[in-house]
């Protein structure tokens, strides 16, 4: 049996959710129903999604605060910056560095800021001025960045 990359299976997770089928993944002992329950999207994440899906193609990688919606859009997140965690972030293990080389490394050209976690990485507004423009604000609080040319 293939092992699932960590940072695949929130992805996995909302397919098989959007597909309303836990029966294709062993082990996982929860009923579809309650899985609905759980990890229903509101209107606020649904419209965040369909801008994330508008502004990037399948397959493009995306670094943001705002997991669930970015896997609702079906995209990833670079595995390195999965975690944007308060708790990550004031031991210092995200750093503006961390998400620079993951934003190289996966070739991101989507930023979606949605809460105060990424804002509160020191240097995180500086470097986010110098590589990205601000799109639009999808909701309040919910802005989307895209890459300028380097």
């Amino acid at each position: 049996m293939a092992k699932l990359r960590p940072d695949r299976l929130w992805s996995v997770l909302c397919e098989l959710w959007e597909a309303k089928s836990f029966a294709q993944v062993p082990g996982i002992g929860i009923s579809v129903r309650d899985a609905l329950q759980v990890a229903k999207p509101d209107v606020r994440d649904q419209t965040i999604a369909a801008a994330v899906r508008s502004e990037s193609l399948p397959g493009d990688f995306v670094i943001t605060d705002n997991l669930f919606a970015v896997a609702l859009a079906g995209r990833d997140v670079p595995g390195p910056v999965v975690d944007t965690s308060h708790q990550r972030i004031d031991a210092g293990l995200l750093t503006v560095n961390d998400l620079d080389a993951a934003a190289n490394r996966y070739r991101v050209n989507l930023i979606l800021v949605d809460g105060s976690r990424l804002t509160s990485i020191p240097g995180f507004s500086a470097w986010l001025a110098a590589h990205y423009r601000a799109l639009r604000e999808v909701e309040p609080g919910a802005i989307l960045y895209f890459r300028t040319a380097s």
